[in-house]
């Protein structure tokens, strides 16, 4: 839990959650076809 890590992990972490959260995206348009249909 050293300071100079601090930021690389706040990278890493970013780059995570914009990675997940467009798979989220895609997961939940997905079954939002199945009930607009």
């Amino acid at each position: 839990m050293t300071q100079q890590q601090a930021p690389i992990r706040c990278q890493d972490l970013y780059e995570r959650c914009s990675t997940d959260s467009a798979k989220l995206l895609q997961l939940q348009s997905i079954p939002s076809y199945f009930y607009d249909k």
